[in-house]
């Protein structure tokens, strides 16, 4: 039996046996992704009757598995294509409209929190989510968006907050699993690590889904502190009904601490658009990713990193509008990215839209960048002389990085300066063509884009130049 199927009869029979609005929800969840709607259709009764009012989201599934009509706002979360500056502006329009009836619905105050983040409006951002906390401090959904999103705004301090103030920080997994986490990344101790080992040893009182994080934030913490054995074992015990981000964490472990973790098999039932756009990168299936990563930040509209990933796929191969694109949905909500205004005044400049290029690339805080990120910066800028017809400075510029990343043992990033640098040189000087492609095939073994890139060059007819 395929592990889906398996996993949406086991919620079919918790729904059958215990009959709550928790069990109802998950089956109706499950059973729209297997299009089994014929056997959710009670529990789809079920939760209209019985949903509170904030269950925007169950409400809207059972809607659709009954075929009752929703709601303009819900059918506006239901169909959304797009996360453009307009579309955030309607969304808005309609939740506010929607929250003259609703004032007191907690998830309307988190999608217009996450609207406003999307527009890069922070401070409105904030008060929305403020709001949210003051009807739903002790709801899992909301406090874990709002510690997220005043973390992801650099307050780490009220990201805290939030958590310990919520009354579920001691008794759910989720929630305690996020106050670690944000520990750990800002490098303090979290105080309740003893509480989290006790929650784990109690394994009658949670599935292994809903501990799932919180192994995998302690057997990280373990391993730092030089305790493989427990380490290895709660990561390990993450992996038995694992989320993503438990998958993506045992991977890290793996790799930095020289754990024997079996990977091998281990995957969700449902992966999501992040999964699914990462693991079609790294086979290199270029299409997909793109698809995906453009589906993770319709999820995630706020977060730079679905941007960062889509338009470096589409400079990849070769679909500079696309790339200016994604880099310009990004940029609203994360206006000082380095990476995305690279990867846009790269495409500009590729395009043949030099001056552009250059007003976007100017917009790169020099003084803010760390190592890699000046060294890239010195790469484009290489590139942007180059499409100037500086042809010396620009060699000068790519030489650098190219010697930087070479030193550091960063093979994708020294081979993109490289092949980046040699395709620019060729376009200039054909005749340098057969000693840049036998530098270029130290690169022959490379990550698969930039073997991709590698094919590009190998292929480039300067007679024919593929680029203005």
């Amino acid at each position: 039996m395929p592990r889906a199927t398996f996993r949406f009869e086991e919620k079919l029979r918790n729904w059958k046996d215990g009959r709550t609005i928790e069990y109802a929800t998950e089956l109706i969840e499950s059973a729209v992704l297997l299009g089994a709607n014929e056997e959710s259709r009670e529990a789809a009764e079920y939760v209209l009757e019985n949903a509170k009012p904030w269950m925007i989201g169950a409400v809207t599934v059972a809607k659709r598995i009954l075929g009752r009509p929703v709601s303009d706002y819900e059918e506006l979360l239901r169909s959304r294509s797009e996360n453009t500056v307009e579309e955030s502006k309607s969304t808005i329009k309609l939740i506010r409209k929607t929250l003259k009836n609703e004032m007191q619905v907690p998830f309307l105050w988190v999608d217009l929190a996450l609207a406003y983040e999307n527009l890069g409006a922070q401070g409105k951002a904030e008060r929305a989510m403020k709001i949210a906390l003051s009807f739903a401090s002790s709801n899992r959904f909301v406090v874990r968006a709002a510690a997220r999103m005043f973390e992801r705004h650099g307050d780490i301090d009220y990201s805290h907050e939030v958590l310990r103030k919520s009354q579920l920080l001691l008794a759910d997994p989720w929630v305690l699993a996020a106050d670690i986490a944000i520990s750990s990344k800002v490098q303090r101790s979290s105080y309740y690590l003893k509480n989290a080992m006790r929650l784990l040893e109690d394994d009658q009182r949670f599935s292994p889904f809903h501990t799932a994080e919180l192994a995998s934030a302690v057997g990280s913490i373990e391993l730092e502190n030089g305790k493989q054995k427990k380490g290895r074992q709660l990561l390990r015990a993450s992996l038995r009904q694992p989320t993503e981000n438990t998958i993506a964490q045992a991977a890290w472990a793996t790799r930095k601490y020289g754990v024997l973790i079996d990977l091998e098999g281990v995957s969700m039932a449902h992966p999501s658009a992040e999964g699914r756009a990462l693991d079609d990168f790294a086979a290199g299936k270029w299409n997909e990713a793109l698809r995906y990563s453009h589906n993770w930040w319709l999820d995630q509209p706020f977060s730079r990193r679905p941007a960062i990933l889509g338009s470096y796929i589409a400079l990849l191969v070769e679909d500079y509008k696309r790339a200016i694109t994604i880099s310009d949905n990004g940029l609203t909500p994360n206006p000082d990215s380095v990476m995305l205004l690279n990867n846009e005044s790269f495409a500009l400049a590729r395009s043949g839209q030099l001056e552009s290029a250059e007003n976007v690339f100017a917009k790169i805080p020099r003084n803010q960048l760390s190592g890699d990120e000046e060294y890239v910066w010195y790469a484009t800028s290489g590139l942007l002389n180059f499409r100037k017809g500086n042809i010396v400075e620009g060699r000068k510029l790519y030489q650098k990085a190219i010697e930087y990343f070479a030193n550091s043992q960063d093979l994708r990033k020294h081979g993109s300066a490289f092949l980046n640098y040699a395709l620019e040189e060729i376009r200039v000087h054909p005749e340098k063509r057969s000693e840049l492609l036998g530098r270029a095939k130290q690169f022959e073994a490379g990550p698969v884009d930039i073997r991709f890139t590698l094919k590009r060059l190998q292929d480039f007819n300067p007679a024919k130049p593929v680029h203005p």
